[in-house]
């Protein structure tokens, strides 16, 4: 059928429009298509209100092991506590280190023990300085003794160097 009005070509009605496109009904590629919406998802999952308490810490070098007078070797100590307290999903609000004392404010599952804590702190950054250093070290580097208190902040130089003279006494 062709029709035609005065003054104008005749139109053929015969003639489809062009086919509508459409995208696969299943994926074909690993990556979604760059138009699929992707819904954010959080990183970690939201805390109870209250299921974490936070502790002031502190614990010292053995002996004359190590000194921590180089801004390298704190900074690294630094990375360290941090990768090992992310590891175990607890929040290590502030680290402060001295000469030979490492002190912290860290904040973790009310269920956890804070005494076990800081024994995990000391293993993980004692295996670092050794992998960083390419040799396993024979003695540890940590002395045994330990403060934790509460509230969870850094503890004043008063009291780590009350600590830090007990523990050598």
């Amino acid at each position: 059928d062709v029709y035609k009005r005065q003054g104008e070509p005749a139109v053929d009605t015969h003639i489809e429009p062009p086919a509508a496109s459409t995208a696969p009904s299943r994926p074909t590629d690993l990556r979604p298509p760059d138009r699929a919406h992707q819904p954010s998802v959080p990183d970690k999952p939201a805390r109870e209100p209250g299921a974490y308490m936070g502790y002031a810490c502190v614990w010292v070098v053995r002996g004359d092991i190590l000194r921590f007078d180089d801004g390298a070797l704190v900074d690294a100590m630094k990375r360290w506590l941090h990768r090992s307290a992310e590891a175990n999903d607890w929040d290590l609000v502030q680290v402060d280190i001295g000469e030979v004392w490492v002190n912290l404010h860290i904040e973790i599952p009310q269920k956890v023990i804070p005494g076990e804590v800081v024994a995990q702190l000391m293993e993980d950054t004692h295996q670092a300085l050794a992998d960083a250093q390419g040799v396993p070290l024979d003695e540890p580097i940590w002395a045994h003794g330990y403060s934790v208190a509460t509230p969870g902040r850094l503890m004043d130089l008063h009291e780590i160097e009350r600590f830090v003279q007990f523990y050598q006494d």
